[in-house]
């Protein structure tokens, strides 16, 4: 089955750039996703490549176990409790539980580390599934959308005529059943009723043959009025689609929880360096408590 219209080169350049914006590849795709009332969600190009944090902190955390290494070797206070961080069925579990350890417990950097990979894993996951917003009927992409089809239908560039496949036929009558004459009411019927007889009997009257033409008009406008007598064609039936279409975005807008990620996290990259370059064990006590710090703030942010 086919959809046929006939279109002209600007209305057909739109489409294009509509169907490139919504990630489709050809324009068939993108118009039978609006027969089937899709929600279509606009790609924005973001030109900067977002490296994962866990990725970049991957280093830090190789530095810091040696650190742990460095300040256990030699350090009489240093326990070893067998704390064994993979013995908790949730994350939750195991903060209540590391709360417990101290820094002296050769499992206190590790464990908080292990959170801390977790919350940033999490926390890259959500950055890339951020829900499609549906767009307001009063922003600025909608108006400008309708500004741009209307333009287009108005256009006087190159006519051609385009065949579209569909690929649901219940989906594509179902759309255009908003096009079928509406079934008159007992006064709209009596008011064409009225018109027609009007329409016999100004051939009766004594007059010229162009005023019997100019009221014959008239009421013809007169009559199409309640008898829906004019139809749309098929390209306005299809910009009336696409103007009804259901657009959404995806905000590239950092949420909370990135923003406290990428401040927690520039701070304790900071401490790192500094403790690399002045590794003495009061540094790295300090180093320690702002790991377990940006572990426990990181996953509490996770969950509101």
């Amino acid at each position: 089955m086919f959809f046929h219209y006939t279109t002209n080169q600007d209305f057909e350049a739109y489409l294009a750039q509509l169907t490139e914006r919504c990630g489709y590849q050809y324009k068939t795709q993108f118009i039978n996703a609006i027969f089937q009332n899709d929600l279509l969600i606009l790609q924005v190009k973001n030109n900067e490549k977002t490296v994962p944090q866990s990725t970049l902190f991957r280093p830090n955390a190789q530095q810091l176990l040696h650190l742990n290494d460095t300040f256990h070797s030699g350090w009489s206070r240093s326990v070893n409790s067998g704390f064994n961080q993979k013995g908790f069925d949730s994350v939750e579990a195991l903060v209540q539980a590391a709360q417990s350890l101290t820094v002296n417990d050769q499992a206190f950097l590790p464990t908080y580390l292990h959170l801390l990979n977790d919350a940033l894993i999490k926390s890259d996951f959500e950055q890339v599934n951020h829900t499609p917003k549906p767009l307001d009927k009063n922003s600025v992409f909608i108006a400008n959308h309708f500004s741009e089809i209307d333009k287009a239908l108005a256009s006087k560039s190159r006519r051609t005529k385009r065949r579209v496949t569909i690929y649901n036929e219940q989906a594509f009558h179902r759309s255009m059943s908003q096009f079928l004459p509406f079934s008159l009411t007992n006064a709209q019927k009596e008011a064409v009723s009225i018109i027609n007889i009007a329409h016999f009997q100004i051939d009766t009257l004594p007059l010229e043959a162009k005023e019997k033409h100019t009221l014959i008009q008239g009421l013809n406008q007169l009559k199409s009025t309640f008898s829906n007598q004019t139809s749309p064609t098929q390209i306005e039936k299809l910009a009336t689609l696409v103007k009804s279409a259901r657009f959404a975005v995806i905000s590239n807008e950092s949420n909370s929880a990135s923003t406290s990620t990428h401040q927690v996290m520039s701070e304790l990259n900071r401490a790192i360096k500094h403790c690399h370059i002045s590794p003495d064990r009061e540094e790295i006590i300090k180093l320690m408590q702002q790991v377990k710090f940006a572990a426990l703030t990181l996953q509490k942010s996770l969950t509101h």
